[in-house]
Formats: structure tokens, sequence, C-alpha cells
């Protein structure tokens, strides 16, 4: 993570700069480590997302099915195969 940090730094990539409703500019800031992990972990880059997070670790059985910790699929079109997504998440 720390490479692709400093490569992204290093070759002034920033992160995605918007303006808020209430007009404020946000982002276009240096990559850290936290948003690199961030955006080599998104599920919704294959057209999924994830649900009731905060239950990830709990045992289901002890969670209302509503609670339960699911990955579900998006109405968005991936835009990289799972494969790949995959083989990032194994490295």
């Amino acid at each position: 993570l720390r490479k692709l940090q400093d490569y992204l730094n290093s070759s002034a990539y920033r992160t995605k700069a918007f303006t808020t409703r209430e007009g404020e500019k946000s982002g276009g800031r240096l990559w850290t480590l936290s948003s690199v992990n961030n955006l080599l972990t998104n599920m919704i880059y294959i057209g999924k997302r994830e649900i009731n997070k905060k239950s990830r670790s709990k045992n289901p059985a002890d969670v209302s099915e509503s609670e339960q910790y699911k990955v579900v699929d998006v109405h968005l079109p991936p835009i990289i195969s799972e494969e790949l997504f995959n083989s990032v998440q194994s490295l």
C-alpha cells in the first residue's frame, strides 16, 4: 500500500475533488494509506455492496435477519472483474 500511495502522490494523482451542497470544496488531497486501502477494497467496483458491516464479526444466529451482514448486488454495472478484485484482495 505504501508503494502505491507514494506512486500516486509523486505522480500528482489526488483523491476525488467535489463541491458539497453548501458550496464548500472538499477532496483533491494527497493519498493516505487508508484512502488507498478504501479504494482497493471497495466492492462497488464489482457491482456489489456490503450491508450491516457492524455485524460482520457477529455470529449470524445471534443477530436478527434484518441486521445480518450481507454482500448484495447493486444496480450499477461492475467496472472491473471479480477475478481482478479477488486477486487484489489476496495481495
